[in-house]
């Protein structure tokens, strides 16, 4: 299973919008594709039809059980859904944040979404993870988790200007927890909104 991670550290850039369209692209042409929730304000979720409120379990579930929280013998398998888009969905809840406050205290703490994704690697093509807004453990577990990293970038200023602190934490991630993690490309968004963008 190839992993990508879609990952900006700026809000309503698309991230959401732009795992949805290419897991439902992918999916169309029989790309076996996992969409990964790993938002803890589950929007991924949200549009797929899901309440996350009323979700039983979710990708908390797992992993929580990693940090010790009892959860049962619970899975990603487990907790994954299938869509009417053709691809299928880890959905995510609220209970995720718990898991990133958690994490702090675990050894090995930035391999544990990792360590679940290899449980399903065998079932599916790609995995695209939806990460959240901020670099969070779980943001690096999920670039850890990767072998590439989408940059979906609002053409706007303070977007792009934004562009050099998350390229140094990617590299920072590269040089010391996944070395094998490419940038897969930067995908401009909000096009039809642009006003006066200038490039440097």
């Amino acid at each position: 299973m190839i992993v990508i991670s879609v990952v900006n550290r700026k809000g309503g850039v698309g991230k959401t919008t732009t795992v949805f369209n290419v897991s439902y692209a992918l999916g169309k042409k029989n790309i076996r594709t996992l969409a990964v929730d790993f938002d803890p304000q589950a929007s991924l979720t949200s549009i797929l039809g899901l309440d996350p409120e009323e979700l039983e379990r979710a990708i908390d579930v797992p992993i929580l059980s990693e940090v010790g929280v009892p959860q049962g013998e619970v899975s990603l398998r487990d907790v994954i859904v299938k869509t009417d888009m053709g691809f299928d969905l880890a959905p995510s809840r609220d209970q995720l944040e718990l898991a990133n406050i958690l994490l702090t205290s675990k050894i090995g703490r930035k391999l544990v979404l990792k360590k679940k994704l290899s449980e399903v690697a065998s079932d599916y093509d790609v995995g695209i993870i939806d990460c959240q807004t901020s670099i969070s453990l779980l943001t690096i577990n999920a670039l850890a988790a990767s072998d590439y990293v989408l940059i979906p970038v609002e053409l706007a200023y303070l977007s792009i200007q934004g562009l050099n602190v998350l390229m140094n934490i990617i590299l920072e991630v590269k040089q010391n927890v996944n070395p094998n993690l490419k940038i897969l490309g930067i995908l401009p968004t909000k096009y039809g909104d642009c006003q006066d963008v200038v490039f440097i």
